[in-house]
Protein backbone atom coordinates (compact mmCIF):
# COMPACT_ATOMS: atom_id res chain seq x y z
CA UNK A 1 0.00 0.00 0.00
CA UNK A 2 1.39 3.56 -1.08
CA UNK A 3 1.72 6.59 1.43
CA UNK A 4 -0.42 8.39 -0.73
CA UNK A 5 -3.30 6.26 -0.37
CA UNK A 6 -3.21 7.05 3.70
CA UNK A 7 -3.78 11.11 2.62
CA UNK A 8 -6.90 12.87 3.27
CA UNK A 9 -7.02 16.90 2.33
CA UNK A 10 -9.38 16.83 5.59
CA UNK A 11 -6.26 16.46 7.89
CA UNK A 12 -3.73 18.30 6.48
CA UNK A 13 -3.66 21.59 8.98
CA UNK A 14 -1.73 24.53 8.52
CA UNK A 15 -1.24 27.43 11.12
CA UNK A 16 -1.06 24.98 14.33
CA UNK A 17 -0.21 26.56 17.59
CA UNK A 18 1.52 25.19 20.41
CA UNK A 19 4.35 26.32 23.18
CA UNK A 20 5.57 22.82 23.33
CA UNK A 21 5.16 19.44 21.59
CA UNK A 22 2.19 18.25 24.41
CA UNK A 23 0.03 21.05 23.22
CA UNK A 24 1.04 20.55 19.76
CA UNK A 25 -0.22 16.89 19.68
CA UNK A 26 -3.42 17.91 21.76
CA UNK A 27 -4.05 21.13 19.02
CA UNK A 28 -3.69 18.43 16.14
CA UNK A 29 -5.81 15.76 17.75
CA UNK A 30 -8.62 18.50 18.67
CA UNK A 31 -8.61 19.77 14.85
CA UNK A 32 -8.71 15.93 13.76
CA UNK A 33 -11.21 14.81 16.49
CA UNK A 34 -13.62 17.60 14.57
CA UNK A 35 -13.97 16.45 11.03
CA UNK A 36 -13.90 12.50 11.97
CA UNK A 37 -15.91 10.89 14.57
CA UNK A 38 -13.63 7.72 14.75
CA UNK A 39 -10.90 10.01 16.09
CA UNK A 40 -13.15 11.95 18.23
CA UNK A 41 -14.84 9.12 19.51
CA UNK A 42 -11.25 8.13 21.31
CA UNK A 43 -9.52 11.75 21.61
CA UNK A 44 -8.12 11.42 24.94
CA UNK A 45 -6.93 8.07 24.26
CA UNK A 46 -5.30 9.16 21.19
CA UNK A 47 -3.92 12.07 23.11
CA UNK A 48 -2.27 10.35 25.44
CA UNK A 49 -0.88 7.75 23.36
CA UNK A 50 1.04 9.72 21.22
CA UNK A 51 2.21 11.94 24.36
CA UNK A 52 3.77 8.99 25.86
CA UNK A 53 4.96 7.96 22.75
CA UNK A 54 7.01 11.14 22.10
CA UNK A 55 8.28 11.21 25.60
CA UNK A 56 9.83 7.63 25.60
CA UNK A 57 11.50 8.24 21.94
CA UNK A 58 11.12 11.85 20.57
CA UNK A 59 9.90 11.75 17.04
CA UNK A 60 12.30 14.57 15.67
CA UNK A 61 14.17 14.25 13.00
CA UNK A 62 15.75 17.67 12.35
CA UNK A 63 14.62 20.71 10.18
CA UNK A 64 11.83 21.26 12.11
CA UNK A 65 10.27 18.21 10.96
CA UNK A 66 9.10 15.29 13.61
CA UNK A 67 6.55 12.23 13.34
CA UNK A 68 4.71 11.63 16.28
CA UNK A 69 3.25 8.51 16.47
CA UNK A 70 1.33 5.45 18.36
CA UNK A 71 0.15 2.07 18.38
CA UNK A 72 -3.86 2.49 19.47
CA UNK A 73 -5.58 -0.59 20.37
CA UNK A 74 -9.12 1.18 20.37
CA UNK A 75 -8.62 3.06 16.84
CA UNK A 76 -7.77 0.02 14.02
CA UNK A 77 -7.31 2.33 11.40
CA UNK A 78 -4.26 4.57 10.08
CA UNK A 79 -4.35 8.01 9.39
CA UNK A 80 -1.58 10.19 8.02
CA UNK A 81 -2.35 13.74 9.55
CA UNK A 82 0.16 16.73 8.60
CA UNK A 83 0.33 19.88 10.25
CA UNK A 84 2.46 23.12 9.65
CA UNK A 85 3.36 25.09 12.78
CA UNK A 86 2.51 28.48 12.88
Amino acid sequence: MKLSSYLDEKFIFDNVEGNDIDEIIYNVVAKVSNCDKTVNSCKTIIEEAVIKREHEIPTAIGKGIAIPHARINEYNDVSVIIAKLS
